[in-house]
C-alpha cells in the first residue's frame, strides 16, 4: 500500500484502536512478549465489547482484546489476572454468541485455575470443556490438547 492510501486510514478508529492493536498483540504473543501484547490491547479497552466492522452481519462482538490480554497473562503466568479477562468473555454469553472465543476462553479460565494452583476447580473445568465436545471428532488437535492437560490434573490430584 502506498503512503498516500495508508494517509486515508489514518483517522479510522475501528483500525487503529480495535484491528491493528489486535494483530499486533497477536504477534507479540507468538514471539512470546506477553507483555508487550497486553500494553499493545490497552487502547482498545473501550472498543472491546463492540462490534468491530466486519461483524456487524454476525451481530457478535467477537471480543478478540479481551482474549487475547487473557492469553497473555496466562503466557505471562498471572492466573487471577488471566482467569478476570476470560470471565469477561463468558459473562458477556449474548455478546459472544457461539463464536469460537466463547469456549477458548472457558479452556483459558481452565488453565489460568490450573496456573493459580486450583487443581480442582481447573479439573471441573476441563471436564465442563470436555462434556460440551463429547461429539466433537476425537481426531481434533485442541480437544487432545484439553484431554492431556485434564488428564494431567487427574493424576495430580490423586
Amino acid at each position: 500500500m502506498r503512503k498516500e492510501e495508508c494517509a486515508a486510514f489514518r483517522d479510522d478508529t475501528v483500525l487503529n484502536r480495535y484491528w491493528l492493536p489486535v494483530i499486533e498483540a497477536a504477534a507479540l504473543l507468538a514471539e512470546r512478549n506477553p507483555e508487550g501484547a497486553i500494553e499493545r490491547l490497552e487502547v482498545a479497552r473501550p472498543y472491546e465489547l463492540g462490534q468491530p466492522s466486519g461483524f456487524l452481519v454476525l451481530s457478535i462482538a467477537p471480543m478478540f482484546p479481551v482474549y487475547l490480554r487473557g492469553s497473555a497473562f496466562l503466557q505471562a503466568g498471572k492466573g487471577t489476572e488471566a482467569e478476570a479477562q476470560f470471565q469477561i468473555i463468558v459473562q458477556h454469553a449474548g455478546l459472544i454468541q457461539n463464536y469460537p472465543v466463547g469456549f477458548l476462553a472457558r479452556i483459558g479460565q481452565a488453565r489460568a485455575a490450573a496456573l493459580k494452583g486450583d487443581k480442582q476447580k481447573a479439573a471441573g473445568l476441563f471436564n465442563d470443556c470436555l462434556l460440551r465436545w463429547k461429539n466433537a471428532d476425537t481426531g481434533l488437535p485442541l480437544l487432545k490438547q484439553i484431554r492431556g492437560e485434564a488428564h494431567k490434573l487427574e493424576i495430580e490430584t490423586e
